[in-house]
């Protein structure tokens, strides 16, 4: 298990942004923080004895990512994850990355 993930899960109980998160209107469960509009937060609520699992299939995504960029060049934002609290109480998987310029995929004419 990553060594930032395991100092975070010790302190899951508090959630991990200084701020309030506030709709991005991208999807319900992707929030950007409230003062800072260019950076995107996405949530996976995740159950207490899922927390392991969770955190290995995220770095597991993290490292193909990764892999994707260095092989083919894929230019991908930097992600960041931590394992905090949901408002409600509930433990989730935060993923923090760089709101990127473009229009999303629904809006792109075909060709």
């Amino acid at each position: 298990m990553d060594e930032a993930f395991r100092e975070n899960q010790k302190n899951r109980d508090e959630t991990p942004f200084r701020e309030p998160l506030s709709d991005s209107k991208l999807s319900f469960a992707i929030k950007q923080l409230k003062n800072r509009s260019d950076i995107l937060v996405r949530y996976e609520k995740i159950l207490k004895k899922d927390v392991d699992e969770a955190i290995e299939r995220f770095n597991k995504g993290k490292r193909e990512f990764e892999r994707l960029n260095k092989e083919y060049g894929i230019a991908v934002p930097n992600m960041n994850f931590f394992v905090g609290r949901l408002e409600d109480g509930g433990i989730a998987m935060y993923t923090v990355v760089d709101r990127i310029a473009g229009k999303p995929l629904s809006e792109i004419e075909k060709f």
